[in-house]
This record gives C-alpha cells, structure tokens and sequence, in this order.
C-alpha cells in the first residue's frame, strides 16, 4: 500500500466488488434454475424408465470422482495462470509510465520483446486451462 497511488487501489477494490454484485446474483439465479431443471428431469425419468436409476446409481460416483480430479487441476492452472498475468501488466503499466525515457534512449524494441515473451507465459498458462475444460467436457460427455 506504501507504494501504489490510492487511485489505484480504489479503481481496483471498486471492480472486484461490482463483479462480485453482479456476478453473485447472476450466478444463483442459473444455480437454481439448473437445479430445478436437473431435479424435474431425474424424478421424469425414475418414473417414466425405473431401471435408470441404476445407471444414475452406477454414473454418478465416477462423475463426482471425475469432477473432483478436475477441480484440483483446474485451481493450480487457474492460480498458475493468475501468477503469469501479474508480470504483463506491471510491465505495462511501467512501460506506460516510462514511455518518455524509454523512447528518449531507445529501449522501445527491447521492452516490446519483453512484453512478448511475459505475454507468450500467461498464453501458455491461459492455453493449459482451456485444454483442461477441454478434457472435463470430453469426458462428462463420454460419461452421460
């Protein structure tokens, strides 16, 4: 806190809070109505076919079993991912600030080539969690 203008700080807490606000509500809103949904469609089809519900029986703990393995993949890449983004936007923000000097002295061609290689990191990053989702969706869908 020493460090950063208290501008910053304020733009920063004020969009964390504002996407929790709209975030949060938006979300609770599909839970229910997924939950629902999912609920209606089970008890139709126990009533309608009573012997798949022991495929249900039988599906569901692979599922939760693979969703579990999943999670734990996901939040290291996603931490991983969170990690790599930090350096790219302090680099731009203190290239934006140093633009003067760094044009002055001609360190412009050095600094893009740092931009892009910090920017190759978090894509690598960013491309292992889209690969992850991947994967789950491959596997949900193989499942049911």
């Amino acid at each position: 806190f020493q460090t950063t203008p208290v501008g910053r700080l304020m733009t920063r807490f004020s969009k964390d809070l504002d996407g929790i606000d709209t975030g949060l509500s938006d979300n609770l809103n599909v839970l229910a109505t997924a939950s629902a949904q999912g609920v209606s469609t089970l008890l139709l089809l126990a009533a309608v076919l009573p012997r798949i519900t022991l495929l249900f029986l039988v599906l569901f703990p692979l599922h939760e079993r693979l969703l579990q393995y999943y999670r734990r993949t996901a939040q290291a890449l996603q931490r991983l991912a969170a990690v790599q983004a930090a350096p790219v936007l302090a680099h731009v923000g203190e290239t934006m600030d140093g633009a003067v000097s760094l044009r002055s002295y001609g360190l412009g061609p050095a600094y893009r080539d740092e931009l892009h290689r910090l920017m190759d990191a978090l894509h690598r990053a960013e491309w292992a969690v889209i690969v992850t989702n991947r994967w789950l969706t491959l596997r949900a869908e193989a499942l049911g």
